[in-house]
């Protein structure tokens, strides 16, 4: 299994209007299941990616923080019908690439397959949505590897930062942890066999999951072929844990990591932005300030990364959060500049609180938006699966193609006032959360 998602938010995309004049068609399943289809030019393959809105913000109760990745991996673990080894056999036999990963909001099961055995793969995948089934000693194994990949990822200084950031910045949400949860609450894993289950019921539901095609796929035997295998998923309607609303932040926070081995410095600095959605230009206007103030392109990075030469890497993207998250500013110091960081930490402090004063003519803008959209189409138009990950990335915006023809037109008609105003709203010091780490000298 892939990977979680590391540093919490997934990253928005543009799309140009050759994606959106390919043929495509969803539909809803009566027991609320969505089935989205793209024809995308891949003869004799299909992408699929079977996307579950749940991940780490559904943790709510007492220690449960990780079970959404946890169930990432319990999947697959086998079904009533069908043993984990016999699920790996048939995949082999259908020649079918199978993974997965699980992030804040989303949990996602994709693959590849031919087009002419797909009607098989989607068996096999309703099979284990339905009817999923293991029992102690299987539970137990996946626990030893839970641990074993939150033992391996936790030393990673990102990891680190990461874990540090959320909980600093979240004081009540369940975005203060990360998608691996807290290890105090993994180490106790092995006895909640009988607990995980209420959390399946309640989050892997037809209503809840979204399955994507792209590529060689007809939409009438596509959609038939999807209902014939998930229209049997019925549940009863759910009892939805509420999630915590975090509290308005008053004041600056801070934190630093003190590292026993030598590695490069890093610096977050995060500011607290209200949830993504594709109509607003709130979402539009922290895009593309990412996008001008530092990208490859920016003055900062022109600056810091290759004239002064002081930092090895610099990112800002900023994701798709479900509910009010984080725009984090990624900082990694070369060798050069491990003396310079608090010049540095000052200099990117003191340009994103004058964003809001910054005038912003509308080509330096219009050029920004040129670059996220070439950009990003070269990215989903490489493959049917880029344009099925992008897909389900917006599976929690409603449908994913409406979702992206209203998030296009909203970046596009996103204006210099619009970024000014965002600035002058969100990028203040009472929401800001500062987090260094510094290793061994």
């Amino acid at each position: 299994m892939a990977p979680f998602k590391t540093f919490l938010f997934l990253v928005p995309s543009l799309v140009n209007a050759a994606f959106l004049q390919l043929p495509s068609e969803s539909k809803k399943l009566p027991n609320g299941l969505s089935v989205v289809m793209v024809q995308y030019p891949s003869p004799g393959t299909l992408a699929y990616q079977i996307a579950v809105r749940v991940g780490s913000r559904n943790e709510v109760l007492k220690g449960t923080t990780g079970f959404a990745h946890f169930f990432e991996h319990l999947m697959f673990r086998g079904t009533k019908n069908r043993s984990a080894s016999e699920y790996g056999d048939l995949l082999m036999r259908l020649g079918a690439e199978n993974n997965a990963w699980t992030a804040t909001d989303l949990t996602v099961y994709h693959g590849m397959v031919s087009s002419a055995r797909v009607g098989e793969l989607l068996d096999a995948e309703a099979d284990r949505f339905q009817n999923l089934s293991f029992d102690e000693k299987a539970y137990r194994e996946e626990v030893g590897a839970v641990h074993g990949e939150y033992n391996k990822d936790s030393v990673s200084p990102e990891f680190q930062l990461e874990e540090k950031l959320m909980e600093t910045a979240f004081t009540k949400h369940t975005y203060g942890h990360t998608t691996m949860g807290y290890k105090n609450d993994l180490l106790k894993f092995g006895e909640k066999f009988k607990e995980v289950w209420p959390f399946f019921e309640e989050h892997y539901r037809p209503e809840n999951t979204t399955v994507i095609l792209v590529g060689d796929v007809d939409f009438e035997k596509g959609g038939a072929l999807v209902s014939k295998s998930f229209s049997p998923w019925k549940k009863p309607p759910p009892k939805p844990s509420a999630i915590p609303r975090e509290p308005v932040q008053k004041a600056p926070r801070t934190a630093d990591i003190k590292l026993t081995k030598q590695t490069q410095s890093r610096i977050v600095l995060a500011h607290k932005i209200p949830a993504f959605t594709p109509s607003s230009r709130e979402s539009a206007a922290i895009l593309l300030l990412s996008e001008i103030f530092f990208s490859t392109p920016s003055e900062f990075q022109k600056t810091y990364r290759y004239d002064k030469q002081w930092l090895d890497s610099i990112d800002a993207s900023p994701g798709m959060p479900v509910d009010p998250g984080l725009w984090v500013i990624n900082l990694r110091f070369s060798q050069a500049g491990e003396s310079k960081k608090a010049e540095v930490l000052s200099a990117v402090q003191s340009l994103v609180t004058s964003i809001a004063a910054i005038p912003l003519s509308d080509e330096v803008v219009t050029k920004a938006k040129k670059r996220l959209k070439n950009a990003e189409t070269l990215t989903w138009l490489g493959s049917s699966d880029a344009l099925a990950s992008q897909l389900a990335l917006f599976t929690s915006f409603g449908d994913p193609l409406k979702a992206i023809n209203q998030w296009t037109e909203t970046v596009s008609s996103t204006s210099a006032k619009d970024i000014s105003f965002f600035a002058q709203k969100y990028l203040v010091e009472n929401n800001r959360t500062t987090i260094s780490l510094e290793g061994a000298h």
